[in-house]
């Protein structure tokens, strides 16, 4: 049941502490290198930035992350969560069960910011709270992106749907495949990229081979990425707890005591109050094919195909092995049901496909009439996400496939699912053009799409209960013993929700002399959903999302800018569902006649100030922004006498303030080596105010909008060492955190019965302050191999991310499912003590 440490060792010390110090000798072995580094003259490289077609460099780029496929190496992102620890303002949504359920920004979260990979959305968070959610049914997850196949990653914060589309009310989270180029090395037609890493905190390992060639005109890339892994671990300090508990073990006779109080170590506690993460095995396998013809520098026709499936398989130990005495005296303890231990265990698997054309044109050089460049593309994408939760009570054993053979013994199924079917056809088109004095970067975007979305569920429940009817007739107990098997299944797939859209688009970066700069941008989409689910009306949903800004330069190292934008997202699946998902099990008409009035698209607004200064010594970015979001979508009740609905019940309201600062410590102080930088990154978000949701004293289901999507306020200071010869480098991360804010998770309510106005808190729990400080290496050796390291929390300090904590709130609203937690079990939540991640890069 419970695995051998794979990092075990024969030596005396713990395997773990063996292993930190292993590390922080690799992270600090540069450092020795440094002592016989010839001092090699630094030699000025100019910047060079290449930027295909549809991918325009935004003019304002106070809320722009952008990183490389080298960002993604040095700072060893292996999963969602790697991506953006040290980007504060950004956080990872738990779904509670291994994956996650998207980003939060700016205080909205999940569907609200959208993920694209070259343009196509994403998976859609599929969690309802209606159907029992507490354990998380549907998995509530979206599918993660396999990093390995990404070349870059823009990360928009703020709304801007002319960019980021349908979703992109808090931000938007932009990632560009690989392509042939990015393997084959300068100089060569071909190339070959290997690596492999480990990580501590979950033992998960990477493994990836990627091959590229060109011949003549013809070009491909071929790549396979294996990962496993296991739990993410919470702080290692957790300890023994006594249990008490109910069982009746083989030869047990009725004269005999059931009750039993045990001292048991901490990874061996199965209840709420078990303050280790649960056991999980974590597999992902993808393959991703680029290629195509270059028929001439100008013209270029070519494919893409990706298979990405990942496996998420855990046992939930917090729910009890044995019963406890809570339990004792409920109709689920009579009988022999005390003979067999119960075991809950949950599966998620995530499958996306995808197959594309695409042809590009990059003209020779510039005409006044024809594009500089153009993209034409057609995708067809598939995303399947498959949820199981099985409850087994049919064994004395853990054993998930026993079968119900005695008195007392029961086992279920719950197999729900998703899928999304997305094909698109799209145009892009670049133009640069200079008239008088001002010169402009003009971009024409179109696109044609449908979808279809799919649900289905299936139940099973088996049992089996012993009586003795005829012991009433006088006859002896063991012969009158009647065994009766109980079977049922439901099976439900609700009728698809087919979906059509189409959109245009056209931006337009303008330079006005030196100066000033004006970033414009024009965005019309159209939606239409149909479906033969009587629940589903067919729907219709047009808007038009702008941005615009102004941006004076007075010199070659001040910028002052300014930019509204807009965002909308069109209602998900989920809603459009509405009370076919809320009321699964109500065939009958009772709910067609609810009154529900017709959903709206969500909308927002984003306004944001910043100021730049960028010159020898450096760069900083201060922006001060506010978001007002309208007609956000949710659950509530008419009435008291009416059933749950979806529809737009709330306002939001939040601003804030980010900071970006990089120096260039040499240039500060020449005593200071070549090759040494520092950066500070600042967020803080904030409630504007309070707003209730549209029905007031009508809706007691939400009367506000939870702010638990805010993270606190973060900053995260970092210091580098980059050698000049570009051979080793080594570089140090401090974090901190604020505490989470009560008034934050404050969640308003009117008492169905009396209208009167409750407030109780959406989480029970809030995040304290916290720091840590994390170490990183790097080594080269030779021209094709590079050694990465990395400790993390090096201190081994204990406290838990608000992110986690936020798994203990609302069912379908904080979060995919609440988490069984009481007592100690709280300390399951804290964030992995020290930690390591190694990785080998072999590149030729």
């Amino acid at each position: 049941m419970f695995r051998q440490n794979p990092c075990q060792t024969p030596f005396a010390l713990p395997p773990f502490r063996l292993n930190s110090v292993c590390l922080l000798l690799l992270v600090l072995l540069p450092l020795a290198v440094h002592a016989n580094e010839t001092d090699t003259p630094a030699q000025a490289l100019a910047d060079i930035e290449v930027v295909g077609v549809g991918q325009q460099k935004p003019l304002f780029q106070y809320n722009q992350i952008h990183k490389t496929s080298a960002t993604l190496e040095k700072e060893q992102v292996n999963n969602i969560r790697d991506l953006t620890r040290y980007d504060p303002g950004i956080a990872v949504n738990e779904q509670g069960s291994g994956a996650s359920a998207g980003y939060s920004m700016r205080g909205v979260d999940r569907n609200r910011v959208s993920i694209l990979v070259d343009g196509m959305a994403q998976g859609q968070v599929f969690s309802p709270g209606g159907l029992g959610g507490a354990q998380g049914e549907f998995g509530g997850a979206v599918n993660e992106i396999e990093y390995e196949n990404i070349k870059s990653v823009a990360i928009q914060k703020g709304a801007d749907s002319v960019q980021g589309g349908s979703g992109a009310l808090g931000g938007a989270v932009m990632f560009t495949s690989k392509e042939a180029d990015d393997v084959i090395k300068p100089g060569q037609n071909w190339g070959l990229d290997y690596k492999s890493g480990y990580s501590s905190k979950d033992a998960r390992t990477l493994n990836s081979l990627a091959m590229a060639g060109r011949w003549g005109g013809f070009e491909g890339l071929i790549q396979y990425t294996h990962r496993q892994g296991h739990e993410i671990q919470s702080h290692d300090d957790a300890e023994a707890q006594q249990l008490t508990y109910y069982y009746k073990p083989l030869g047990w006779n009725g004269s005999d005591s059931y009750q039993y109080t045990d001292t048991v170590a901490a990874k061996n506690v199965w209840g709420p109050t078990r303050a280790v993460a649960n056991p999980l095995d974590y597999r992902s396998n993808s393959w991703f094919v680029r290629g195509g013809y270059r028929f001439n520098p100008q013209h270029y026709a070519g494919l893409i195909f990706e298979d990405t499936r990942q496996r998420y398989d855990m046992m939930d130990i917090t729910y009890p092995l044995f019963y406890p005495k809570v339990n004792m005296g409920n109709d689920s303890t009579s009988g022999d049901a005390l003979r067999n231990v119960s075991t809950l265990w949950q599966n998620n698997h995530h499958q996306k496909r995808r197959f594309g054309l695409e042809y590009r044109y990059n003209a020779a050089e510039s005409s006044p009439w024809l594009p500089d460049g153009v993209r034409i593309s057609a995708d067809s994408q598939q995303i399947d996400m498959d949820n199981t939760l099985s409850r087994r009570r049919c064994s004395r054993n853990i054993d998930r496939n026993c079968t119900p053979i005695e008195d007392g013994q029961r086992i279920s199924d719950d197999h729900t699912g998703t899928g999304e079917t997305s094909k698109r056809l799209r145009l892009e088109i670049d133009k640069n053009v200079t008239w008088g004095f001002s010169r402009h970067q003009i971009q024409l975007s179109a696109g044609i799409g449908n979808s279809r979305f799919d649900h289905h569920s299936y139940n099973s429940d088996k049992s089996v209960v012993e009586d003795y009817p005829c012991v009433a007739l006088g006859q002896p107990w063991d012969t009158c013993i009647r065994k009766t098997e109980h079977n049922s299944a439901h099976q439900q797939s609700l009728s698809p929700v087919y979906g059509k859209n189409r959109f245009w688009a056209l931006s337009d970066n303008i330079r006005l002399g030196e100066h000033f700069a004006i970033p414009l941008g024009l965005r019309r989409d159209y939606y239409q959903y149909r479906s033969d689910n009587r629940f589903v009306p067919d729907s219709t949903f047009r808007n038009t999302a702008w941005n615009a800004g102004l941006i004076f330069m007075p010199n070659q190292h001040i910028e002052l800018g300014y930019k509204a934008s807009t965002g909308f997202r069109v209602p998900s699946a989920e809603e459009l569902y509405g009370s076919a998902i809320l009321y699964p099990g109500d065939l009958s008409n009772t709910l067609s006649d609810k009154g529900v009035k017709p959903l709206k698209q969500e909308k927002a607004l984003n306004q944001e100030i910043g100021l730049s200064f960028k010159g020898r010594l450096g760069n900083a970015r201060f922006s001060a922004f506010r978001a007002d979001y309208r007609d956000l979508l949710g659950q509530y009740k008419a009435n008291t006498q009416t059933p749950t609905v979806y529809g737009n019940v709330q306002n939001a309201h939040t601003f804030g303030f980010d900071v970006q600062i990089m120096a260039d410590l040499h240039e500060v102080h020449r005593m200071l080596p070549e090759g040494l930088s520092s950066s500070l990154a600042y967020s803080i978000v904030k409630p504007r105010k309070s707003a209730d949701a549209l029905g007031d004293s009508d809706n007691f289901v939400n009367t506000n909008y939870l702010m638990d999507t805010l993270q606190p306020a973060r900053l995260v200071w970092g210091l580098d060492y980059d050698a000049p010869s570009g051979q080793w480098g080594v570089g140090a991360r401090v974090v901190h955190s604020m505490p989470k804010q009560d008034q934050e998770i404050k969640h308003l309510q009117t008492h169905p019965a009396t209208g009167a106005t409750v407030t109780t808190d959406a989480v029970p729990a809030l995040s304290k302050k916290w720091t840590t400080l994390d170490l990183s290496s790097w080594y080269r050796w030779g021209k094709h191999t590079t050694l990465r390291g990395g400790v993390y929390n090096v201190f081994n300090r204990k406290y838990t991310q608000w992110e986690a904590m936020r798994q203990l709130g609302i069912s379908g609203q904080s979060t995919a499912g609440v988490l069984n937690v009481s007592g100690d079990g709280i300390q399951r939540l804290t964030a992995p003590g020290r930690n390591f991640a190694l990785t080998l890069e072999m590149k030729f």
